[in-house]
């Protein structure tokens, strides 16, 4: 059985609404990103999708059932013109529940939550899994790390920081402490992403007024954690109100840049699941969730750091209660090996830069060529997830399903698309 079955009790109504109340619409190629909700669907779902989808979403559909997966119902999506933010668009387009959705039984299920999702559910009279209030508690990483804190889980110490005098001031009292490095932490970071180590107070004045924007929000610092940075697992679950409902997802290691600024790819890791102070943790955090009325898809990050004694310490970092960037491909990884431990031989590459001239059909041409595409008799290669975003943005996100130490032959022939063009980007 794959995790596909354990998801639905009914079906769901999808909304891509990643630019909602968010940072994130400043990133380049984000709009593309929505696609990726449709690996979520099943023949009986429902989505809502930007008119400029269509084309793509019909062509992913087609590639999809030539390699016999085929779990996108064109049928089923509600188109919506688009001025940025798919939710304000629907919002401004239906008062009521659309007739396409009369008499079915159909939950909410948005990418993050917003006050736009509540306005929408109360709309529609559809019940969503959570909201804004929920939300708005469990993504601030002050309230989650102190919160877990007192409840013995191992976190970093940080602190909300709402000034650039109050920054520099805490720098100071740190620096009396002897830490020689300390940390700010964007309020958008994901993992170890967008954190930023300080060695001085002239580069804190620097990183300040780079950000300046961020401060009003709020930034989170502290001291920099002692210690080798082994991994930064990436641990996902489906949260119920009992916690013997609660679905495994997958759990990964997640792959950074050297300067720890953007997402490359994620690949499969249950070794991680095998530290008892992990699962201990986990089941603590998954509570803690449970205790805030919040459900549905969460992923759960930590921070592995190796000390003096060589013992690893696994930090609780922060909880993404959304659909992550990387559990649409666990999900088509269930879906295409259809067994149980779909979670052993997978990986995903978010950020596949290829050159500028490419089309999607000489993408393919490419992968088929050096023999990757995938294969469905061998259950192996390359899979597209995304490709709205290959002609107009030059990115590609693919899913990889191969054995797990062989994945990294793979991620070099990719690697290598861009400079058998000779662009180095």
């Amino acid at each position: 059985m794959s995790l596909n079955y354990k998801l639905y009790w009914e079906s769901w109504l999808l909304i891509p609404n990643i630019t909602d109340e968010s940072w994130i619409e400043w990133i380049n190629a984000i709009e593309t990103y929505k696609q990726r909700v449709l690996s979520i669907m099943n023949n009986d779902d429902y989505a809502f999708m930007p008119i400029n989808t269509k084309k793509y979403n019909e062509l992913l559909k087609e590639i999809y059932q030539e390699i016999w997966v085929d779990f996108i119902n064109p049928e089923n999506i509600i188109y919506v013109w688009y001025e940025w933010n798919i939710s304000s668009s629907i919002l401004d387009e239906y008062e009521n529940l659309p007739k396409l959705l009369k008499n079915k039984n159909v939950s909410l299920f948005p990418f993050i939550n917003s006050e736009k999702i509540d306005k929408i559910s109360r709309n529609f009279w559809i019940k969503t899994t959570r909201n804004s209030f929920s939300s708005e508690i469990i993504n601030d990483k002050s309230i989650a790390q102190q919160e877990l804190r007192d409840l013995w889980v191992l976190t970093p110490e940080w602190k909300t920081i709402y000034s650039q005098q109050q920054a520099e001031n805490y720098f100071k009292k740190l620096k009396t402490k002897w830490y020689d490095i300390v940390t700010i932490k964007l309020r958008r970071a994901v993992s170890w992403m967008w954190v930023f180590k300080i060695k001085t107070i002239e580069e804190l004045e620097k990183k300040l007024y780079e950000y300046r924007n961020e401060i009003n929000n709020w930034i989170l610092m502290d001291w920099w954690i002692k210690g080798k940075f082994i991994s930064s697992p990436n641990i996902q679950y489906i949260i119920w109100e009992k916690r013997e409902d609660d679905v495994f997802i997958w759990a990964s290691s997640q792959i950074l840049s050297s300067d720890w600024r953007v997402h490359l790819w994620n690949i499969s890791d249950t070794e991680i699941l095998k530290d008892k102070k992990i699962q201990k943790d986990l089941s603590i955090i998954r509570d803690w969730i449970r205790s805030k009325w919040a459900y549905w898809i969460v992923g759960i990050d930590f921070s592995i750091f190796e000390d003096n004694n060589w013992n690893r310490n696994a930090y609780f970092m922060e909880i993404n209660w959304r659909i992550n960037w990387s559990t649409h491909w666990a999900i088509i990884a269930s879906k295409v090996l259809k067994w149980e431990n779909y979670n052993e031989k997978w990986s995903v590459i978010n950020n596949l830069i290829l050159p500028e001239d490419v089309s999607i059909d000489q993408f393919i041409g490419m992968l088929q060529r050096d023999n990757i595409y995938y294969d469905n008799s061998k259950k192996e290669w390359v899979i597209l997830t995304n490709i709205s975003s290959i002609e107009k943005y030059h990115k590609a996100m693919v899913l990889i399903l191969w054995e797990k130490n062989r994945i990294l032959e793979i991620i070099e022939i990719l690697n290598s698309y861009n400079k058998q063009y000779g662009i180095n980007k």
